[in-house]
């Protein structure tokens, strides 16, 4: 019997549902202690015996399950470090998004503990089940939430594309003044000044272009363009930082 294993690895926002455990009311007996551990033991040999003659042993099949949830919780690091990293994020949106990754990642360390302490084939097909109609379910609501997070971040990097297109433009100016004088001096660099002068002015209207395109994007709510627009808006802003820094280094005094 073919028994297909589930993957969390492109699972980046939703929240798992809670597993939920039946614990005994009262203090048990030794011997109900015994019996349990007795009735345990021949479950999972039993289990054990019924994958072999499938061609698959519980061990290996638990293993696997263990090994893809412990995939996802590392996609969810890796993650998370992203969005602390993000320049064009306010701090309160990482906060709630890294909330949401952190929530996630505790519901699949409960299915990895789950898979760890089943006792049959059938628990562990009952997890894998689990998540898979799960993620049946809340694929709109994951997809939505994917892309609101990223709306989010493009509203965010709107605002600071027009930071850097002002800094950008007032430091400029001040490099302008600051080149004539030493081009007087040296005449060998102005060329390299005009030439870097007009890259660095011509990125800036790029950066404008782009925020403009991009808060269209995000009137249409068009994720794909969105995204694209992010990149190379990102692209011609690290190009610009580089260009200044040259210029700056040019008109040294």
């Amino acid at each position: 019997m073919k028994r297909q294993l589930f993957s969390v690895l492109g699972i980046l926002s939703f929240v798992l549902m809670p597993m939920t455990s039946a614990l005994a009311a009262t203090q048990p007996t030794q011997e109900q202690i015994d019996a349990a551990k007795a009735t345990a033991a021949e479950a999972k040999q039993n289990a054990v015996d019924a994958a072999s003659a499938a061609g698959v042993t519980f061990d290996q099949y638990k293993v696997k399950l263990i090994e893809l949830l412990d995939k996802a919780v590392s996609k969810l690091d890796t993650a998370e470090e992203t969005l602390k990293n993000n320049a064009y994020l306010s701090q309160a949106t990482k906060d709630e998004l890294v909330k949401g990754l952190n929530t996630l990642e505790a519901k699949l360390v409960d299915y990895k503990n789950a898979a760890d302490d089943a006792t049959s084939l059938s628990d562990l097909e009952n997890l894998n089940k689990q998540v898979i109609e799960l993620l049946k379910q809340n694929r709109t609501v994951i997809q939505e939430a994917m892309r609101s997070g990223i709306m989010v971040i493009a509203g965010e990097m709107v605002e600071s594309i027009q930071i850097i297109v002002d800094k950008a433009e007032a430091m400029l100016k001040t490099l302008e003044i600051q080149c004539d004088v030493v081009v007087r001096d040296d005449a060998s660099k102005a060329d390299k000044v005009d030439v870097t002068g007009e890259k660095i002015e011509d990125e800036i209207a790029q950066l404008e272009d782009y925020g403009t395109q991009l808060q269209a994007n995000i009137t249409a709510k068009d994720k794909e363009a969105t995204k694209a627009t992010m990149k190379a808006a990102a692209q011609v802003a690290a190009q610009l930082a580089k260009d200044i820094a040259y210029l700056q280094q040019l008109c040294a005094s």
